[in-house]
């Protein structure tokens, strides 16, 4: 991984400092409502040196969460528990996660994540990949913000009176 790379997950690696979601053990998952504007960055592959990927940043106020989390120390890293976080970071690349969001995104009715939606993500099986690491299978599900009211709906259209200002 380059140095810049290296450096840019280091000062990011939660979006705006919260702790990132690591589903560890089978049945793992976060529902949480996203609390900043979703964005779309670019890593390096962790498995293919060299390459770049595209990753999805969600950051979560969290309703519910099993799992783990690493917490930045001065000692180092400490691994705890995902439960009783307020704020989590939900990282989504490529793959099984990203299918399964962007499923449930459109079940839901939508076409964009957007801040102010709930989202679950559930770590759900385990599919052998033949290279030693079994892939995990996730399930999500989506719940758009609640819409707004349009003024024309309580006011009516009046673009033709003249107003003073």
């Amino acid at each position: 991984m380059s140095e810049e790379v290296r450096s840019f997950l280091a000062a990011n690696s939660a979006g705006e400092g919260y702790p990132a979601m690591r589903f560890v053990t089978l049945k793992d998952y976060i529902k949480g409502r996203i609390c900043d504007p979703p964005r779309v960055i670019e890593t390096e592959n962790r498995f293919h040196k060299g390459q770049m990927e595209s990753a999805l940043v969600l950051n979560l106020e969290v309703e519910a969460a099993r799992g783990s989390v690493y917490l930045h120390t001065e000692d180092g890293k400490e691994e705890v528990k995902a439960q009783g976080q307020e704020h989590l970071t939900l990282w989504v690349k490529s793959g099984f996660m990203a299918q399964a969001l962007a499923d449930a995104v459109r079940e839901a009715g939508d076409k964009d994540i957007t801040e102010g939606a709930v989202v679950t993500v559930a770590w759900v099986d385990s599919r052998d990949t033949g290279k030693g690491n079994p892939a995990k299978i996730y399930k999500a599900s989506y719940e758009p913000p609640a819409r707004g009211v349009s003024v024309d709906e309580i006011a009516g259209d009046d673009s033709d009176e003249d107003f003073p200002f």
